[in-house]
């Protein structure tokens, strides 16, 4: 329904819509003559107590049981008085990502801290956003991305929730950004393959096998959903840490990702390899939350910018970071001037303290006289004990010069010189490496002929320090010749090298390398385009010319597509190495073909297949083949299914490894969804499975019901034989009489099982969590609001620990409030009982602002929480937000 409202009655009608009406979708339009324009947008039919939050901890980490298990969304936006923009967003069914347990404990009222808060005021944990925004300036609560990308030392770009302030004046010469979080989660990255993962990159003897679609595991859960940035990276052969080219991937389309256990499958095959032989590296940055209880820690950041004309501006920018023991503080000041018309100068330096405290600096100087010249220099200095955020480069020393030359119309010249030192391992008193880099290149472009680049580079590199017996001294020089063709009507690329390894010390031979590639781009008809390519190269020693080595190595990769129904890329390479000292020979076969069809409007399928094939002295075979299927009867269900098996061959061992993947979702109504999901890897020696189903319904209009179920478990494969097993089965109810609004309840529980039998030291556990909670209105001005939760960990021995919460709440006027509460905390083995008792008195300054004052009687002793100021003896005070 669309209905226009008074701004004074807003929050009542908004109330009355979501939560009285039948309907579950209402919409509210609101519009003044004073420009004031408002739309808003509220789904759901329960769960009044979700708009409020009140507690007595500073941090609200928990939105309680009986207001969690509904549903209640809206959105909001609109102008003020035509010049604020206000954007508002709740979904009470957003997760909590504050959590430090897989098990939601802020569902389940953990008694141990009691995470859990009485609320009547609007929860921030996830379900909330606010922005409110004029102009260029904005200030907001919720997740951001807190974007501090501008510099190179100060670079701090996170995934957060909090506070952020962003203003720029009208004149855009002045601008600060600011934020403020409270948090318990960590910034992590993975690699892979980094560690073992399935499909392998190379055996024992350094053979190199093909990739995989997955699954891949980070290394921290649970993730943080939609913090995750996950890359694909081709690396350079000879230098692992220079990365050649970087592709991001887009979730959902590129890969899938399951946030609680941090499995990422591939929609297709990501190669180990290039076949120029460069390693494939996929990099993967999230947020995540630590397991077990850990404290939260505090981030500020801000950062303020200056353009002082429009030829300069400065920069100056501060972060702390408490998560480390002392806090990292890093402080950055960045300044960009133009003098005149053809200098530019970039100057930055900043400041870290941590374990040690050091510093960074940076200038960088442009100089372009005219369009045929210019000029550039530069320095940059880290210190040894300097850590930026990013966790970059530590204890360098680099300056470099390069300049351009515009000869002629057709003809430019580029030379370059570049030196720079590295304490690799950050102790002056061993070795450092120093690298001085001089380089230079040609380009002609005659009218009429493809434009032709010549380019030299010599690379001396030399190590040094007190532990170093023989100092290593080696220079690299390349000359390299490239005709770029591909604009011709005949397209094709041309590039010639030679590298020369020179090891200055003599104790090694010195080699020379001699390549060279030819590539045509090919087009085949409308809908096909491909590509050749022809690469040859030689090895051999430079002073006596005996030859060390030979390579050729043809690759064809081609891709085509029929309108969008289907789509097949495949790529074939073949690559002949022969080593002449011992006069061995191995050739290598790559092979893959992937293609989509969409069959119809509601089947698609996706099939792969991927070979490679080793002759020489340690000859192997690898193939894969996986094939998947969606299918979506209808607009409420989907199903997809997926397989894959992987055969490798080596000598004369075998093994096969089979994967089975399926998942399905089921929504026929907005109040009911279901959905299932599980796999199968099963490999020589063990057999993983998972499977997991969840579901949410209303079975009565008072009565919300929600339930899951999942496994996860490994088992030998020749025997079958259970090795691990984890089972977690939760249930909840929450009661809701639409038509008796007085009284609400929620009963919720939930059981976690964990085996593991390959050692006998490792008990069973098993964890049992059961809350109940209900709130009465007795009168207009009475609610009495009661709560029970209990938690038993069965593991060699039982304990048991249970909590009684009684909460009276009275309204002496339309403004003022007093509330009670006394709480029972028992540890039933233990025989041990604590109490706390606390009062307080609630005033609202405004419709929005509501000041809280209270007294705490009593002290927790033994609970395992941190930091929590709010379990204090004696008085309190805190405001509240109400919306």
């Amino acid at each position: 329904m669309v209905r226009k409202a008074n701004l004074t009655f807003l929050p009542l009608m908004l109330l009355f819509l979501l939560f009285i009406n039948t309907p579950s979708l209402s919409v509210i339009y609101y519009n003044r003559d004073d420009g004031t324009q408002l739309f808003l947008v509220g789904l759901g039919v329960e769960k009044l107590g979700d708009l409020k939050l009140e507690g007595i901890a500073p941090e609200d980490r928990f939105t309680p049981g009986f207001y969690s298990e509904g549903r209640l969304a809206l959105y909001l936006q609109g102008k003020i008085k035509g010049k604020y923009l206000l954007k508002l967003a709740f979904d009470s069914d957003k997760p909590t990502l504050e959590s430090a347990e897989l098990i939601e404990p802020e569902q389940y009222y953990p008694v141990y801290g009691d995470e859990s808060q009485l609320s009547t005021d609007i929860s921030s944990n996830g379900k909330l956003y606010v922005m409110l925004k004029h102009e260029q300036s904005h200030l907001l609560y919720g997740r951001y991305s807190t974007g501090f990308n501008e510099s190179s030392f100060a670079n701090y770009d996170r995934t957060l929730r909090g506070t952020k302030v962003h203003y720029e004046n009208k004149k855009g010469d002045y601008e600060l950004t600011f934020f403020n979080v409270r948090t318990i989660q960590i910034a992590v990255k993975d690699e892979f393959p980094k560690e073992r993962t399935i499909g392998g990159i190379c055996d024992e003897r350094g053979t190199k096998k093909l990739g995989s679609m997955g699954p891949y595991y980070l290394s921290q859960t649970p993730v943080v959903e939609g913090t995750e940035k996950v890359t694909i990276e081709i690396r350079d052969k000879n230098d692992p840490d220079k990365v050649l080219e970087s592709t991001p991937q887009i979730r959902d389309e590129d890969y899938t990702i399951n946030y609680s256990t941090g499995r990422i499958m591939f929609s297709r095959f990501i190669p180990s390899w290039t076949s120029e032989g460069n390693p494939v590296v996929i990099v993967v940055k999230y947020e995540a939350i630590p397991p077990g209880k850990v404290p939260a820690y505090s981030i500020i950041g801000g950062r303020t910018k200056f353009n002082l004309k429009k030829d300069a501006s400065l920069e100056a920018t501060y972060l702390k970071d408490t998560q480390s023991t002392p806090a990292h503080i890093l402080t950055d000041l960045n300044t960009k001037l133009k003098l005149g018309e053809k200098i530019n100068l970039t100057a930055e330096y900043a400041n870290s303290s941590k374990t040690y405290e050091d510093n960074a600096h940076q200038i960088e100087l442009n100089y372009a006289p005219s369009p045929k010249f210019n000029l550039t220099t530069s320095y940059k200095r880290v210190g040894p004990n300097f850590a930026d955020f990013a966790e970059t480069e530590s204890d360098v020393e680099k300056y470099s010069i390069k300049s351009e030359f515009q000869l002629s119309e057709n003809l430019s010249f580029s030379p370059r010189l570049e030196e720079s030192r590295d304490n690799v391992t950050r102790d002056p008193d061993k070795a450092t490496n120093k690298t001085i880099t001089y380089s230079a290149d040609i380009r002609y472009t005659p009218a009429g002929w493809p434009p032709v680049t010549l380019e030299f580079q010599a690379e001396n590199k030399k190590k040094e320090g007190k532990q170093v017996f023989s100092p290593a001294d080696s220079t690299d020089q390349t000359i390299s010749f490239n005709l770029d063709n591909t604009e011709g009507s005949f397209p094709y690329t041309l590039e010639l090298n030679l590298q020369d390894s020179i090891d200055h010390t003599n104790s090694s031979i010195d080699t020379s390398e001699t390549g060279a590639t030819l590539t045509f781009p090919l087009k085949i008809g409308k809908t096909t385009d491909g590509e050749l390519k022809q690469e040859y190269i030689f090895k051999k020693e430079r002073q006596t010319s005996k030859r060390l080595s030979r390579t050729n190595r043809t690759t064809f990769s081609w891709e085509t597509s029929s309108g969008e129904k289907i789509s097949i890329k495949g790529n074939y390479s073949l690559e002949d190495l022969f080593c002449f000292e011992y006069n061995e020979r191995t050739q290598t076969q790559n092979a893959s073909i992937l293609a989509e069809v969409q069959l119809s409007d509601k089947f698609s399928t996706k099939s792969g297949y991927e070979f490679q094939w080793i002759r020489g002295t340690s000859p192997s075979r690898s193939n894969i083949l996986s094939f998947a299927l969606e299918y979506t009867p209808s607009e409420i269900l989907t199903v997809n299914g997926g397989y894959e098996v992987r055969w490798e061959t080596a000598e004369d061992e075998s093994t096969t490894t089979y994967v089975y993947n399926f998942s399905g979702e089921y929504i026929p109504t907005l109040n009911f969804s279901a959905s299932l999901e599980g796999s199968i890897e099963k490999g020589e020696d063990e057999i993983g499975q998972t499977i997991s189903f969840s579901m949410e319904g209303k079975p009565y209009s008072d009565i919300t019901l929600k339930g899951s179920f999942s496994q996860e478990s490994t088992q030998e494969a020749k025997t079958l034989n259970l090795m691990t097993r984890s089972i977690e089965t939760s249930l909840a109810l929450a009661y809701r009489p639409v038509n008796f609004d007085r009284f609400n309840a929620m009963l919720k529980c939930e059981i976690k099982r964990d085996e593991d039998r390959t050692s006998e030291l490792i008990p069973v556990s098993t964890t049992v969590l059961l809350a109940g909670e209900g709130i009465y209105d007795i009168t207009e001005r009475l609610s009495l609001l009661g709560k029970y939760a209990q938690k038993r960990l069965s593991e060699n021995i039982r304990t048991t620990a249970d909590m009684i919460v009684i909460r009276p709440i009275y309204k002496l006027g339309k403004r003022i409030d007093i509330a009670g509460e006394y709480r029972i905390l028992r540890h039933i083995e233990a025989k041990d009982r604590e109490r706390s008792f606390s009062t307080e008195i609630g005033y609202e300054l405004t419709n929005h602002i509501k000041l809280v004052l209270g007294y705490n009687f009593q002290q927790y002793e033994n609970l395992k929480v941190e930091k929590n100021e709010w379990r204090a003896k004696g008085p309190y005070a805190r405001f509240i937000l109400q919306l």
